[in-house]
């Protein structure tokens, strides 16, 4: 994972502005999982939050809690997100997300298998 580790920093892209409490709260969820996503802030898990996201952008997004990466997946970015808020997967909503992290990348199915292969998340799990 070292390589795509080094891609990871090499892509890491600006996030937007956010007030410092909201920095302050990426900061301490981010101290608190390994982040092989670019270099960045989490953004919280929040309708509001997802829908400030440009559209159509093609990427992988985590989404977690201080303590567990949840789910990674790919897609349109802001559409996918927006869905599992609303929730169309149950399993991520029951573990009870605070926060996302996102990768625009042409080379995104690629990177979620790694990503769910390093990580783990729960909803990403099968059963059986």
């Amino acid at each position: 994972m070292s390589d795509l580790a080094s891609l990871a920093n090499a892509l890491a892209r600006p996030t937007p502005m956010r007030s410092a409490e909201q920095q302050q709260k990426a900061a301490q969820l981010n101290k608190e999982l390994p982040m092989p996503f670019p270099k960045q802030d989490g953004s919280p898990f929040t309708k509001a939050n997802i829908e400030a996201l440009r559209p159509n952008q093609i990427g992988v997004y985590g989404i977690y809690r201080a303590d567990v990466w949840i789910y990674v997946g790919s897609g349109d970015i802001r559409t996918r997100l927006l869905s599992h808020a609303n929730g169309d997967n149950p399993r991520i909503m029951k573990e009870r997300p605070t926060g996302y992290v996102t990768w625009v990348t042409g080379n995104a199915d690629e990177i979620e298998k790694a990503l769910i292969l390093e990580l783990n998340p729960i909803a990403n799990r099968k059963v059986g």
